[in-house]
């Protein structure tokens, strides 16, 4: 079974080889000349901060608050992209390659984990599970590869994607739509914006069904069938100097009926957000 490590290293391979090709065909005249660095762009920052969030599992006790050091990088040369930030909620893609540009649309072939994996000890939110998923089967992280769509309005941007999960999860297809619109106020940089998610049946039944051989006293059998989520988020960031930056970010989202009525969760409504500081390198 391939490794999480593993799909990364061929999906970075499929994304990079393309960029690889085109930096060492020969260019086409002295003006079109570039070198390697000259097309390499790169941010890299450090933070420390807290983890809020509610999740919609059924678990006895939840860790609503949770201290986080993390790493923020983005490369980008040519048309590939690689980019991991604690501002993107919710999540998701998080390698790309362009693959064409127009005056207003854009493709990309995108790789990403859309949605975390949990098993009968919950998630990382969980502080202390219960009977509801006492003996479930695992369920993995997904990994996904597909198309995204992208279009810059006038005063909103749009995009659109359509996975599916490439890896050892679910193996099945999920659509996910953002309408963003940055927010200028003063110094602060913000952005906010609208999503919806629609999980294919097979998805829905990995992460939220219950099979025969889970049922019990506390689990009746369930298969949710095709599902849906959608969400609102805020993201925002204050330079306190000019090498430290204030961050924050916050996201509430709503799960279908037909999740909510899994013997897994518990709420219909999940939140996630964060708070803290960074130094930009």
């Amino acid at each position: 079974m391939a490794t999480p490590f593993s799909k990364l290293i061929v999906l970075l391979a499929v994304l990079i080889l393309p960029a690889l090709a085109q930096a060492e065909s020969p260019p086409e005249s002295p003006e079109t000349e570039s070198s390697f660095w000259d097309d390499l762009r790169w941010d890299m920052s450090i933070g420390v901060g807290i983890d809020f969030s509610h999740d919609i599992l059924a678990v006895a006790e939840e860790r609503n608050l949770t201290p986080f050091f993390d790493v923020n990088f983005s490369l980008e040369y040519k048309n590939f992209y690689f980019d991991v930030q604690r501002s993107n909620l919710p999540g998701g893609a998080f390698l790309g390659y362009q693959l064409w540009q127009g005056e207003d649309w854009q493709l990309d072939l995108v790789g990403g984990t859309y949605i975390s994996g949990f098993d009968e000890n919950g998630n990382l939110y969980t502080k202390t599970s219960g009977p509801w998923l006492a003996g479930i089967t695992r369920r993995d992280d997904d990994f996904n590869v597909g198309l995204k769509i992208a279009r810059q309005f006038q005063y909103v941007d749009f995009s659109s994607e359509l996975v599916n999960d490439v890896g050892s999860a679910h193996g099945a297809w999920m659509w996910r739509s953002v309408v963003s619109k940055a927010i200028p106020l003063g110094n602060w940089d913000m952005r906010g914006g609208v999503g919806i998610d629609l999980y294919s049946a097979r998805l829905a039944n990995y992460y939220y069904g219950v099979s025969a051989g889970e049922a019990n006293a506390y689990r009746p059998q369930y298969q949710p069938g095709t599902s849906f989520g959608g969400y609102v988020m805020l993201v925002a960031e204050y330079p306190i100097t000019e090498d430290w930056v204030f961050n924050g970010g916050a996201l509430l989202g709503v799960a279908s009926p037909s999740i909510y009525n899994s013997p897994l969760t518990s709420s219909a409504v999940r939140s996630v957000g964060y708070m803290g500081v960074k130094y930009v390198f």
